[in-house]
């Protein structure tokens, strides 16, 4: 016979997950979101199956996600319920729900999306209508074949696609086992090329964030330093070059100290005047 503490932990287990808010992994908008639950008093985040039901739920990582930001819809789901979506549009308006409402709603608002080109083609992805998409990737390689950088990305773009449309090539697509833990766990299927290039990279140069090196100047606060960054620029009177010098505060989980030759990249707002994080710390001052 269970005793109570069997009964209760069954109990917690066998209880549906509440949709409290959502993570935005790119920080833009518009952008697909990741539903955030909470259970048991645990933030959790969905596991899907291929067939676009839940499989189970796992602990949210607040360091890796950030801060979740809050929803008010009263959703609930549990393993073995469809997979939740999110999706934030241009207005700011959220659709939250199952892939077929989700994509209902997509498709209506679709005109709104056609000005974000690169967004509009990962719709039409989750849509699965390939039709269309090859149509905007065509668009996209005539508006941009004169710019080498936008023809390159474009280039990427299809090969992506025609990776994810080829059916039967398990070459094409990257084991989940060997997924990064944001992606393997969420169930997005991205193309093995893809997954390549971003597990070569450290984790600080995925995408285009900007960077910069520079020597610490303060590390008087806790957790953050003042980096003076200096750049030579050409005078446009005199025509010769003059220094130019930046500061900017940036969050140090590293240790870095005033003299150091650290490098950092722009991040998302981590207090009123935080927008950058210590990454490496190039060279340490001879004190």
């Amino acid at each position: 016979m269970e005793n109570k503490d069997d009964q209760a932990l069954s109990t917690l287990e066998s209880s549906p997950a509440k949709l409290v808010g959502y993570v935005n992994p790119l920080g833009m908008i518009p952008s697909f979101l990741i539903p955030v639950f909470r259970k048991g008093g645990k933030l959790l985040l969905q596991e899907s199956n291929s067939d676009e039901t839940i499989n189970s739920f796992y602990p949210y990582d607040e360091s890796e996600f950030g801060e979740p930001g809050r929803v008010s819809l009263k959703l609930s789901a549990k393993p073995g319920d469809d997979t939740i979506y999110g999706f934030v549009f241009p207005s700011g308006a959220l659709a939250v729900g199952p892939k077929r409402e989700v994509a209902e709603r997509l498709r209506k608002e679709r005109r709104t999306l056609t000005a974000y080109p690169f967004l509009y083609m990962e719709v039409l992805d989750f849509l699965e209508r390939y039709p269309d998409l090859d149509a905007q990737l065509q668009k996209l390689e005539q508006r941009y074949s004169r710019n080498s950088l936008m023809g390159l990305w474009t280039g990427l773009e299809r090969n992506s696609v025609l990776e994810k449309k080829t059916p039967g090539d398990n070459s094409l697509v990257q084991p989940a086992e060997t997924l990064p833990k944001a992606v393997s766990k969420i169930g997005i299927n991205l193309p093995a090329n893809f997954i390549r290039r971003v597990q070569d990279k450290p984790a600080w140069d995925r995408g285009t964030r900007a960077q910069r090196v520079g020597f610490v100047s303060s590390d008087k606060m806790t957790k953050t330093v003042v980096v003076r960054v200096d750049r030579l620029v050409l005078h446009s009177k005199y025509r010769r070059y003059v220094r130019r010098t930046g500061k900017f505060m940036a969050h140090d989980e590293l240790g870095a100290s005033v003299g150091d030759k650290v490098r950092i990249v722009e991040t998302r707002p981590l207090s009123a005047r935080k927008r950058w994080r210590v990454v490496e710390i190039i060279h340490k001052a001879s004190h």
